[in-house]
């Protein structure tokens, strides 16, 4: 009987009927909870299309991550960027390592799966901000783009702010370059120029140096174009008030 249900379910899944299906999954799931198959494509119909069972699936990975089957390396990564979505960013740092090392002993790697898995990692090494985990954000932000054939404009003003915490200010400036050279003039390059020199512009007011004034300015006319191209009126004037008050 549970395998019927499990065709069924399978079918409603490929008919696009992603609800009935993952009724019926969920269904199986509780009569038999060693059933990893439907756990497993109970949380894929769910993380892929309803999307309305966050906790539900996050712990389905979970459940499937822990324990060898066949379904553990993508849960494992499904449950890292589950996390990362949530912004859960101390699990991230905990499940992600586990996603990479399980996909380098795989023998049909993905790219785009270990870009994601290093992405991930850098955007959560940034939010722990210490000296020592910023230098673990930018190792892989930088495998992001030793893996990727074109690099996304994400992996770019991930790395510079990366770079600004760690008042890499050069090599910011430098990203920015390159980023425009692939991008052209994007609005959110000049939010990062902005980015640059007002942080620039503070590490000179420690310093008690008068020339920060010229920093200030550079933020400000940087901040007046990204404002040409962004509709998030709030950010704009909060980031004013920041160079103000600087």
């Amino acid at each position: 009987m549970g395998k019927q249900i499990n065709i069924e379910a399978i079918s409603l899944m490929q008919e696009g009927k992603f609800e009935e299906a993952y009724e019926l999954f969920s269904k199986l799931a509780e009569e038999h909870s060693n059933n990893l198959e439907a756990i497993y494509f109970r949380a894929i119909i769910d993380f892929g299309h309803l999307k309305t069972h966050f906790d539900q699936t996050k712990e389905d990975f979970f459940f499937l991550s822990t324990k060898k089957n066949p379904y553990q390396l993508p849960s494992i990564q499904l449950l890292t960027v589950l996390y990362d979505l949530d912004d859960d960013f101390d699990n991230v740092i905990i499940y992600g390592p586990k996603a990479l090392e399980l996909l380098e002993k795989s023998d049909n790697v993905i790219v785009e799966l270990r870009i994601d898995m290093c992405y991930a990692l850098a955007r959560a090494y940034f939010h722990k901000f210490t000296a020592k985990e910023l230098e673990k954000g930018l190792f892989y932000i930088n495998k992001c783009f030793e893996l990727s054939e074109e690099a996304e404009m994400e992996y770019f003003l991930l790395k510079i702010d990366i770079l600004v915490a760690l008042k890499k200010y050069d090599e910011a400036k430098e990203t920015i370059s390159k980023a425009q050279s692939t991008f052209g003039n994007a609005g959110d390059l000049y939010y990062a120029k902005e980015k640059v020199s007002y942080s620039i512009a503070l590490d000179k007011i420690a310093k008690e140096d008068v020339s920060y004034k010229d920093d200030l300015n550079d933020a400000l006319a940087y901040l007046d174009i990204y404002e040409k191209y962004s509709k998030n009126k709030y950010v704009i004037a909060l980031t004013k008030v920041e160079i103000y008050t600087a």
